[in-house]
């Protein structure tokens, strides 16, 4: 395991999430990292520590990067996703671009997209492309359907695997 420094920043480039995690592998759906319970996370005016162990998912083609949770009595969401575009690797260190739509699982099932009000409003004031608009949309779209089936990498199995590898680092 190789840690890695995770960098979000917004289209224009202004800071947003940060935190270090673990380099675990890849399969055929990206580069998997893994985060420990109470690992610092921050973005301009707000820092907490990760509730649950989780991993994170940099997809193959970086059209999203998916954290999915370990633990339903401390996280409220199972799988968040945040559609993204721009990955850059640069040693340890991935940065991408935030681009404001998020897709959520709960626990029980129910699939939500979050934030297309901030994406709409984003794209104008912030200009997005309108290939990067598209994508975004048609990225979303096919995480939403993905989590709604709960097809790979969105099945429990998938991720249980890297979670498994993380734990297996870490014994407690």
């Amino acid at each position: 395991m190789q840690p890695v420094r995770v960098v979000y920043e917004k289209w224009d480039r202004r800071p947003h999430w940060e935190f270090d995690a673990l380099r675990l592998g890849e399969d055929e759906h990206g580069v998997w990292l893994g985060v420990t319970r109470g690992t610092h996370q921050a973005r301009p005016g707000l820092a907490v520590r990760a509730a649950t162990d989780h991993v994170v998912l940099v997809a193959v083609g970086g059209a999203y990067c998916g954290t999915f949770h370990s633990d339903r009595d401390r996280a409220p969401i199972e799988v968040y996703v945040d559609i993204t575009c721009a990955h850059r690797w640069r040693d340890a260190r991935i940065t991408m671009i935030d681009l404001d739509l998020d897709v959520i699982r709960h626990w029980d099932g129910t699939v939500l997209i979050d934030d297309e009000d901030e994406f709409a409003e984003h794209r104008v004031l912030l200009g997005y492309p309108e290939d990067v608009v598209e994508g975004a949309l048609a990225g979303t779209r096919l995480v939403q359907t993905a989590l709604a089936l709960q097809s790979a990498p969105f099945d429990e199995g998938t991720s249980e695997r890297w979670l498994a590898a993380l734990r297996s680092g870490f014994q407690r």
